[in-house]
């Protein structure tokens, strides 16, 4: 009996151990010719940059800082011509899309500044306001 509960638990530890690589296998192996490095994305009207996590003091959590990054560069690079910032906005206090724009504009805007497109293009994004029921 004590053999089988070892036995179990040595599996699921193992287990435990190998399913983040045979999660990336499976995504790999089912998505793999949709995924694409930055250089290698074909040109598109739109890029739907799509919200994630805000903390409370309003900085953007980790992934959604890349994804804004990485549009921006998309943007930047002449692969998209418009950015679509999509995400939750319950509240004035919690903006997703709202929050997006400002970290765009703030930590990509020195060296685009005199770029008016640029900013037209973030500015003029479509932003639908939240709807009230």
């Amino acid at each position: 009996m004590r053999l089988n509960i070892r036995l179990l638990v040595a599996v699921g530890v193992v287990g435990m151990a190998a399913s983040p690589f045979l999660w990336n296998l499976w995504i790999r192996s089912h998505y793999g010719p949709d995924i694409f490095q930055p250089a290698d994305v074909p040109s598109a009207r739109v890029a739907i940059v799509f919200g994630a996590r805000i903390h409370p003091d309003g900085r953007l959590s980790p992934m959604l800082r890349d994804r804004v990054d990485t549009a921006v560069w998309l943007y930047q690079a002449g692969r998209v011509e418009k950015l679509l910032f999509s995400g939750d906005s319950r509240s004035e206090d919690y903006d997703e899309p709202r929050r997006m724009m400002d970290y765009a504009l703030v930590f990509h805007n020195h060296s685009y500044f005199p770029n008016f497109p640029y900013l037209r293009v973030l500015l003029l994004s479509l932003y639908i306001p939240p709807l009230r029921y």
